[in-house]
C-alpha cells in the first residue's frame, strides 16, 4: 500500500529480471557468435567491466548477429578475432534491482536506443540480469487491468468488475444453471465515524468490514465495493437449491449483517457500524446486472427505512411512492406567484415539505436525498406532480376564473436523466384530467449543465406536448446561462441572491439582473423574481422591469385548501348599524388584502 493511502502499490522489478550469461570483455566475437547461433537464446548478454572504475556493458543478440553478418557476409571475417568489448554498449540503460516498475517504464521510454533491453545491477553495481521492454509493458498493462478491477482502498472488486461478474453469472442462469443472489450492504455509521474521528478511521473501518465479510463467504462468491460505504456480494446458487434461492439469499444477508455488526478488537470503541442489507434474486437469467443490483439497492433502502441493522428481500418490502411519501410524512404546499402590475395571483409553485415530530414543516433536502439513494427520484417527482395537478384541477372546478393559471412543479436532476421521463410526466398529468398547458416544470437547481444538455431531447418532447418549462435559480451560478438558448423554456426564475445583491448595488448582481431582464426580453420569456421578502426586494425588481414575483412578502407556502380560502370571492358584508363597531380582517384574509383582487384580467 502506498504511504498516501491510495492503494497504488508499485510493482517490484524483481519478477521481471531474467538471468543471462556474463562474459569477459576480452572474449572474442567469434566465440560469442558460435554461442548465440548454437546454444544461447538470450535477447542480450552482459559484458563484464573492462577495468576498474567502469560498469558492465550489454550486447544485443539481434544487433550482434547483424554486425557479424556484415555487408555481403564479410562481417564475421572482420570481427571474429576482435574482443566483444568493442561491440558492447557501455552506456546501456541500467536499473537497480530495487527499482520499481514505474522507473523501468520511464527508462524504456527515454532509452536513446529505442526499446532495447535494460541492464539490471545490484546495490553494489554488480550485474544480475536484464529486463526486456516487452515484459515491462506487459506488467504495466497487467497492473492497469488489476487496478480497474479492484477497489484500491479495500482490495475487493470495483463496481465495473462486480457488474461484469454479475452479468456472467446471470448468463449462466439463462442456460438453466441455478440462480443468482445479490446482497447489497450499506453501513449505517460510516459518516458518523468520519465526522467524529476522521476519514483515516473511516477507511480503517471499511477495511475491517471487508475482512469480517470475507469470513462469511464461500470461494465462488464475489464481493465488490460500489462506492462510499456500500458493498455488494454476488453468490451463485446451484440448480438443486434454486427453489430455495430467496431463503438462501436472506440467510446470506443475515450472515453479512452479523459480520458487519461484530466487534473488531483492533478498533476503538467508536469505530464500528451496523449494516442495512438488501437482497435480490434472479432465477430466470433474463434480468440485467444493473437491474438486479438496483433491485437489491431498493431492498437495502427499505431495510434502512425500517431502522437499519436488518435485511429485506426485494419485492417483499418495496414501497410505492404514495406509501413511501406517507411513511416519510411528506406534504405538498403551494407558494403564490403574483403579478404586481395587475395585483393578481397568476400561478403557484408546488413545494415538497416534510412534517417533523413537533408538527412543523421542514425543507425537503433529506427526503430528496433518500429518494435519490433509493432510485426513486422520478417516482417522488411523479407523486408531487400528481398531487399538484389534482389540486390544480380542483381549484379550477371550485374557483373558476379566480384559480391560478399554472402550477409549477420541480424536477430532480436524477429525473432528467431517466429514460422514462417523457412518458412519466405526460401520463401523470393526463391521469388527473388537467390540461397540460396549466403545468410548468421547473428544472432543478441541482441539475448541472451536463444534466441539462443530456436531457434536451426529452425536454423538447415534453414541451412539444404542451407542458411549459422554466429554468429555476438563474444567477445562483453562471453555468446554466451557457445552455439557456438551447432549452425549450418559456420562463426564467431569478435567484434571491441576485435580487438582494442588486438591491445592495453589488456590481455583479446588478449586472446579472440587468442581463437576465435583457435575455428574457430578447428570448420572449416570462421572468419571475424569487425570494421577495422586503419592500426593497420588490422595488429592485420593479425598477428592473420584473413584475412577476414570489416570496414571503406575499405569502408563505400554504396547503391547497388555504389557497382556496385565499382566492375565493369574499361576500360583500351587510351595512352595519351605526352603533356596531367595525372589525379588522382576520389573519386568513390578510394575504388576500395584500394581493388585492384575485380575478384575472
Amino acid at each position: 500500500m502506498a504511504p498516501d493511502g491510495s492503494g497504488t502499490a508499485e510493482l517490484s522489478l524483481r519478477p521481471l529480471v531474467e538471468p543471462v550469461t556474463a562474459v569477459d570483455a576480452a572474449t572474442t566475437c567469434g566465440e560469442i557468435d558460435r554461442s548465440f547461433r548454437n546454444r544461447w537464446t538470450f535477447s542480450s548478454i552482459i559484458v563484464l567491466p573492462a577495468g576498474p572504475g567502469t560498469g558492465p556493458g550489454l550486447v544485443s543478440r539481434s544487433r550482434f548477429l547483424a554486425t557479424m553478418a556484415g555487408h555481403r557476409g564479410y562481417g564475421r571475417l572482420q570481427w571474429q578475432n576482435r574482443a566483444i568489448g568493442e561491440l558492447a554498449s557501455w552506456d546501456a540503460p541500467t536499473l537497480r534491482l530495487s527499482a520499481s516498475l514505474a522507473e523501468a517504464v520511464l527508462l524504456v521510454e527515454d532509452s536513446p536506443e529505442g526499446y532495447g533491453d535494460l541492464l539490471v545491477v545490484d546495490d553494489r553495481g554488480a550485474p544480475v540480469g536484464i529486463v526486456r521492454p516487452v515484459r515491462v509493458m506487459q506488467a504495466l498493462a497487467d497492473r492497469a487491468v488489476r487496478q480497474a478491477a479492484t477497489d484500491p482502498l479495500t482490495g475487493v472488486a470495483s463496481r465495473p468488475h462486480l457488474l461484469g461478474q454479475l452479468a456472467s453469472r446471470l448468463a449462466d442462469v439463462g442456460t438453466g444453471t441455478g440462480a443468482v443472489v445479490v446482497a447489497y450492504v450499506d453501513l449505517d455509521r460510516l459518516k458518523a465515524v468520519n465526522d467524529l474521528l476522521g476519514h483515516t478511521w473511516g477507511d480503517t473501518l471499511l477495511r475491517s468490514v471487508v475482512k469480517r465479510i470475507r469470513t462469511r463467504l464461500v470461494a465462488s462468491d464475489v464481493i465488490g465495493r460500489l462506492g462510499g460505504d456500500e458493498f455488494a456480494v454476488v453468490r451463485s446458487v446451484p440448480p438443486h437449491d434454486a427453489a430455495d434461492a430467496e431463503r438462501l439469499g436472506l440467510e446470506l444477508g443475515e450472515e453479512l449483517r452479523l459480520a458487519v455488526g461484530a466487534a473488531d478488537a483492533r478498533l476503538p470503541s467508536g469505530v464500528h457500524s451496523r449494516a442495512s442489507v438488501g437482497i435480490a434474486v434472479d432465477t430466470s437469467g433474463e434480468t440485467s446486472a444493473d437491474a438486479l443490483l438496483h433491485a437489491a439497492d431498493q431492498a437495502m433502502y427499505c431495510a434502512k427505512s425500517a431502522g437499519g441493522d436488518c435485511t429485506r428481500l426485494a419485492g417483499q418490502a418495496a414501497h410505492r411512492p404514495s406509501s413511501w411519501a406517507e411513511d416519510h410524512r411528506l406534504e405538498v404546499v403551494y407558494q403564490p406567484i403574483v403579478d404586481l402590475a395587475t395585483k393578481t395571483l397568476v400561478a403557484v409553485e408546488a413545494l415538497l415539505r416534510q412534517r417533523n415530530v413537533d408538527g412543523g414543516l421542514d425543507g425537503p433536502v433529506a427526503a430528496l436525498d433518500e429518494a435519490q439513494r433509493a432510485g426513486m427520484a422520478l417516482d417522488l417527482d411523479r407523486w408531487v406532480l400528481d398531487r399538484a395537478c389534482r389540486d390544480m384541477a380542483a381549484w379550477q372546478a371550485e374557483l373558476g376564473p379566480a384559480a391560478p393559471d399554472a402550477v409549477h412543479v420541480n424536477l430532480a436532476a436524477d429525473s432528467l436523466a431517466n429514460a422514462n421521463l417523457v412518458s412519466a410526466v405526460l401520463d401523470t398529468i393526463d391521469a388527473t384530467g388537467l390540461p397540460r398547458n396549466h403545468v410548468r416544470l421547473e428544472l432543478s437547481e441541482r441539475a448541472g449543465v451536463t444534466d441539462l444538455e443530456e436531457a434536451i431531447d426529452r425536454l423538447e418532447e415534453i414541451a412539444r406536448n404542451g407542458v411549459r418549462i422554466a429554468l429555476d435559480d438563474l444567477g445562483a451560478s453562471l453555468d446554466t446561462l451557457r445552455v439557456l438558448d438551447r432549452l425549450p423554456i418559456d420562463a426564467l426564475k431569478i435567484d434571491r441572491s441576485v435580487v438582494v445583491g442588486a438591491g445592495s448595488e453589488t456590481l455583479v448582481d446588478t449586472a446579472m439582473l440587468t442581463l437576465l431582464v435583457t435575455l428574457a426580453r430578447r428570448l420572449d420569456l416570462e421572468l419571475v423574481g424569487e425570494g421577495v421578502e422586503l419592500a426593497a426586494d420588490e422595488s429592485t425588481l420593479l425598477t428592473a422591469g420584473v413584475h412577476l414575483m414570489q416570496g414571503f412578502r406575499y405569502s408563505h407556502p400554504i396547503p391547497a385548501q388555504d389557497l382556496v380560502n385565499l382566492l375565493a370571492p369574499k361576500p360583500v358584508p351587510s351595512p352595519r348599524p351605526p352603533s356596531e363597531p367595525s372589525t379588522h380582517a382576520s389573519p386568513a384574509e390578510q394575504p388576500a388584502a395584500l394581493l388585492g383582487t384575485q380575478q384575472h384580467p
